[in-house]
């Protein structure tokens, strides 16, 4: 063992055998009455201590003004070091019908619960929740406890991030050795001064100790700080549930109990598995515009249990098993939450639809979920499944954007370069057609390099199909080409696609259609899978095919008319399109579009050089970008989904400029 090992294994100790101990001690000084009554601590603390687990979840001995906390401190094994979640409640015990509060009769103590068993985050959830007042006078002493202890919590985890090199260089040791024995000397003090010269020895004797073997504790200590990342993982699924909730109208957690009575007015679905009958709740309620042609939706699953189960491991199980719940079914688990019995899911629209398929769905689905929480089938009990709509958000469209400038770029050119389409690659390239020369150009906008790729005929319009393959029109030559960009310096395109006639401008429409327009037959879907085009029945009128432009997303086809100074907004299907609305103020010359998620469209305006904002019904509009921006002749403007930003490029001086979109507040 070298010495940066060496120190590691030090600190390891420091905490794990000295630290936790001074902590222990403080506890059973300042909290307990005594070494015997750790068992009747935990009982008098019971109901803090559970919503330091949870901590949105109400429970039966919760007061109306509850203040619980704002994130939980604590995971589900963490808690159960300490108690049992799972008795048999007491039938004559009544706290509310159709209630998801939580019957805190289901909890009780441990009997082989020791303070010798338990780790420094739930020492630490133990001195912030019970270290009150009443029970430490002094307010000095009482925030000194919390802080020093906080300090040896944060060093431990600082450690965990140091052990995998197993390297601590001497300076960062002693930095590290002194916050911690501070804290030590500082806790081990308001036990007594002959405890406190005791503490001192000790760390004496382990800074001169051999520690060649300390492998156990080390990994002890891994294991202790994995718990805090698991905490943490916790926290973010909560908050990211939350977040679903507040879609669905559903602000507080403890208000779903005042939903459950309208909710089961409703008709509901039979379904069963085993001797557990499935009440569902009819779904005709989610309404149709919201999924449009979507072949999957999210939604809500509020579920009852019958009281006696125990919920808590039931859905940990869940959260843990999710991938094989998964596995093979058409009922998809998005997020999970502890707080109650919610699933965030993905469901087939025809299942939603056919109430059959519904109650087939929801059996298989359940099924699964009692099998592996070795739920008893053969007993005879009710659960109730209600079903809520979260796909209403996507009717909440912002109606105004700002543009924050995130850089600019300069694409090396040749002689008469005239720039027809751009695109983000990635997070650090930018791609460019230069259609006049021939060539793809890739820009790396982080280190200014770019690489030029040359192409055998000349491009017009492109569009990128994932992170590697990129699809290219090539008019004169009538094919459409697809290139893999991490491969196409040394092997060239990957396939070739005849098309039937010129083909210009092509967009990307889902993951394997793309959509062009080939002049003289209108725009034509071409399925990458099955090597296919179709003809899309949409009338356009008098589309000028190398100026115009096509964009598409989220079912709607968006086009520029030059000649009109018009943008057409359809909705589209696999086979047709009818017009939603028509755009014809301010624009010029408009020659390219785009749209971002929310469906409003960004145009660029070719004779008045500037970037339009068009919001996604048509009704308003906006000029976001102009000649003081350094727009000239623009040409072409991309919106890129998974970063959120526009990239916009002039025609022939190779300015390029890229800018995230702030979104005004959805209400």
């Amino acid at each position: 063992m070298n010495q940066d090992e060496e120190n590691l294994c030090k600190l390891v100790l420091l905490i794990v055998n000295i630290a936790m101990n001074v902590i222990r001690k403080v506890i059973s000084c300042k909290l307990l009455n005594s070494e015997e009554n750790f068992i009747l601590y935990l009982q008098n603390n019971m109901h803090v201590l559970f919503h330091a687990w949870h901590n949105n979840k109400k429970c039966c001995q919760c007061p109306k003004d509850e203040c619980n906390y704002s994130e939980s401190m604590l995971t589900g094994d963490q808690f159960r070091l300490m108690f049992n979640t799972g008795r048999q409640i007491n039938k004559e015990h009544k706290h509310g019908t159709n209630n998801k509060m939580y019957c805190f009769n289901k909890i009780s103590v441990r009997e082989d619960a020791s303070l010798d068993n338990l780790d420094l985050t739930l020492v630490n959830c133990l001195l912030i929740c019970t270290c009150t007042p009443a029970l430490v006078k002094d307010t000095i002493a009482r925030s000194s406890i919390l802080d020093w202890c906080k300090n040896i919590k944060d060093s431990r985890n600082e450690i965990f991030h140091l052990a995998n090199s197993k390297c601590l260089p001497t300076e960062e040791f002693r930095r590290k050795w002194t916050k911690i024995e501070g804290a030590v000397c500082g806790l081990a003090r308001l036990v007594g001064s002959q405890y406190s010269d005791q503490i001192k020895k000790e760390l004496t004797t382990l800074k001169a100790k051999d520690v060649t073997n300390c492998h156990k504790e080390l990994k002890e200590i891994l294991i202790q700080c994995k718990q805090d990342i698991n905490l943490l993982l916790h926290q973010q699924h909560e908050k990211s549930f939350n977040d679903k909730l507040k879609t669905v109208g559903i602000q507080k957690l403890e208000d779903i109990s005042h939903q459950w009575t309208t909710i089961y007015n409703r008709e509901k679905i039979c379904a069963k598995a085993g001797e557990i009958n499935i009440n569902i709740v009819d779904t005709t309620y989610i309404k149709e515009d919201a999924v449009k042609e979507n072949k999957r939706v999210e939604v809500l699953l509020l579920v009852q249990t019958p009281e006696e189960w125990d919920e808590d491991t039931i859905i940990e199980t869940i959260r843990r098993m999710c991938d094989k719940i998964n596995k093979g079914g058409n009922i998809i688990i998005k997020e999970t939450t502890l707080e109650q019995f919610m699933l965030v899911v993905e469901i087939l629209i025809d299942t939603l639809r056919i109430r059959q398929n519904l109650k087939d769905e929801i059996e298989i689905f359940f099924r699964k979920i009692f099998d592996l929480c070795n739920i008893d089938t053969g007993q005879s009990d009710t659960v109730n499944v209600s079903i809520e709509s979260i796909n209403e958000i996507q009717s909440h469209v912002p109606a105004d954007v700002e543009l924050l400038f995130m850089k600019s770029l300069t694409v090396q050119k040749r002689q008469n370069a005239f720039f027809t389409s751009c695109a983000v690659w990635s997070d650090n390239h930018y791609i460019f057609i230069d259609s006049n020369n021939m060539c793809l150009i890739l820009s790396n906008h982080k280190t200014g390099d770019t690489e030029e790729i040359e192409l055998r005929n000349k491009p017009f319009s492109m569009a990128i199909i994932d992170s590697n393959n990129v699809a290219i029109s090539f008019p004169e030559k009538q094919e459409i080409a697809i290139l893999n960009l991490s491969t196409i310096s040394k092997h060239g395109p990957t396939k070739f696609k005849k098309v039937n006639g010129k083909c210009y401008t092509l967009t990307k429409y889902d993951d394997n259609i793309l959509l062009v327009y080939i002049q003289g037959k209108g725009i034509h879907s071409y399925n990458m899978s099955k090597d296919e085009f179709k003809s899309l029945n949409i009338q356009i009128p008098s589309f000028v095919p190398h100026s115009d432009e096509i964009c598409a997303r989220n079912n709607r086809l968006f086009h520029t008319n030059r000649s009109s100074g018009s943008v057409f907004c359809y909705e589209i299907n696999e086979t047709n399109g009818s017009l939603l609305w028509k755009f014809e103020s301010d624009l010029k010359r408009p020659t390219a579009l785009t749209c971002d998620t929310f469906g409003n469209v960004y145009v660029t305006d070719y004779t008045s050089h500037q970037l339009y904002f068009i919001s996604a019904n048509g009704q308003s509009h906006k000029s976001l970008l102009s000649k003081k921006d350094k727009l000239w002749l623009p040409t072409f403007v991309y919106f890129c989904v998974e970063r959120d930003c526009l990239l916009v490029v002039n025609r022939d001086n190779g300015y390029a400029a890229s800018y995230s979109i702030k979104y005004a507040k959805i209400e």
